[in-house]
């Protein structure tokens, strides 16, 4: 993936039809209920707490996050199979995160549990900051 293009929208007005983030949602991610999670888009949408990275013609990636008070919790991370190894993550906190941050200057921190996988660990944060210290923010 290195050199190619990868387009990042953050906005409702990208998406008149949701249909493709909830598909590539349920595909990739741990969802079932259709119609439950294109509610739920369309509210991150609106209050732009989505990330979709479209490399090429298809989504490789999503992230959902909510936000309360001085942090932002991750909901979903789901990155396409085929995209996965790619040093995908290095590239979104590098830009998507500096993005994001733009729109919530309060949050100072990040809550991200893989659930399914470590249940048994309770919710920690992590600073903004440390996770940004030496990244070269892109455009």
């Amino acid at each position: 993936m290195q050199g190619e293009q990868l387009i990042l929208y953050f906005y409702m007005e990208h998406f008149i039809n949701v249909n493709p983030i909830v598909n590539f949602l349920v595909k990739h991610g741990l969802h079932k209920d259709k119609e439950k999670l294109k509610e739920q888009i369309v509210k991150h949408l609106n209050y732009r707490t989505i990330f979709v990275l479209w490399h090429k013609d298809e989504i490789a990636a999503v992230i959902r996050w909510n936000i309360k008070e001085d942090t932002a919790y991750i909901c979903d991370l789901t990155i396409s199979c085929e995209h996965r190894k790619t040093r995908l993550i290095n590239w979104l906190i590098n830009n998507a995160l500096p993005k994001g941050l733009t729109w919530y200057p309060q949050v100072r921190y990040i809550s991200w549990e893989r659930e399914t996988k470590y249940p048994e660990r309770g919710v920690r944060k992590y600073m903004i900051d440390n996770l940004l210290k030496g990244v070269k923010h892109g455009n």
